[in-house]
């Protein structure tokens, strides 16, 4: 039996199943951030349990070794997570409005991602690839709206994030 041909299957399960396992606290974090921004400590408190009952406004899409289509129609869209290992996730965000920045971190392992995006969104990726690729494939808007940006954050591994607009 030789050990050494299973140290990099090992490995890989092992980086996903971090992300997996941390993706709890993560969220966590992040709602407390989203409602952090230009707030003062007294509106935190009345926004912390608003939040709870608008969760439609973040998102949060997993698959592993399976496919996740999601719609979103939140009007006071937040941004939000999606992790996908060994399968795929289409996340269409044509029909959602926010204003300001947004974060929507993706962690692609063996997977791909496409976002269906407005295209007078501004996109800015601050995403990692590793034999991976992220692709803007929308096509050039009339205007730009200065008062919406969206930050792609995340890793992408053995995968894709594609940006379309139909």
């Amino acid at each position: 039996l030789h050990l050494s041909t299973f140290f990099w299957p090992a490995i890989i399960i092992a980086v996903g199943l971090s992300f997996l396992l941390k993706r709890d606290s993560m969220t966590v974090k992040r709602k407390k951030s989203f409602q952090t921004n230009d707030m003062t400590q007294e509106t935190f408190t009345t926004e912390h349990t608003s939040m709870h009952d608008s969760s439609k406004d973040v998102l949060d899409a997993v698959a592993v070794f399976g496919v996740v289509k999601k719609n979103i129609y939140a009007k006071n869209f937040k941004g939000g997570e999606v992790v996908t290992v060994f399968g795929g996730s289409e996340i269409n965000l044509m029909n959602a409005d926010f204003t300001g920045e947004i974060k929507l971190e993706i962690v692609n392992i063996f997977g791909g991602t496409t976002l269906f995006i407005p295209p007078h969104w501004q996109i800015r990726s601050e995403a990692a690839a590793v034999f991976g690729s992220i692709e803007d494939k929308r096509a050039e808007p009339a205007g730009i709206a200065m008062d919406k940006i969206l930050i792609i954050d995340g890793f992408v591994m053995m995968g894709g994030i594609d940006i379309k607009s139909r």
